[in-house]
């Protein structure tokens, strides 16, 4: 089973939650624990700087191998760049 270490970043500073990490099996539990993580520290983070608010999921070696963001902010249409023209603009 992979072990993987959980990194609060905001703005340019990083915070370690666990520096021995945590065995989990599937990287869709490593997401849910993530966005656990986020959805407890995120009342605590200034309002200034929730848009640079995420985890970073490390190997213990340091390699990155999920990031993420409040769900709040993946929402966000504004943010978001058009892949693509629409079904409507191709017609």
């Amino acid at each position: 089973m992979p072990r993987y270490v959980f990194n609060l970043i905001v703005g340019d500073q990083k915070y370690v939650i666990d520096e021995h990490g945590m065995e989990i099996d599937t990287l869709h539990q490593v997401h849910t624990n993530a966005l656990r993580v986020l959805e407890h520290t995120f009342p605590f983070v200034p309002d200034h700087l929730r848009s640079s608010c995420r985890i970073s999921i490390t190997l213990p070696s340091g390699q990155t191998v999920l990031t993420v963001i409040p769900p709040g902010l993946a929402s966000n249409e504004p943010l978001r760049k058009k892949a693509g023209p629409q079904l409507s603009d191709a017609q």
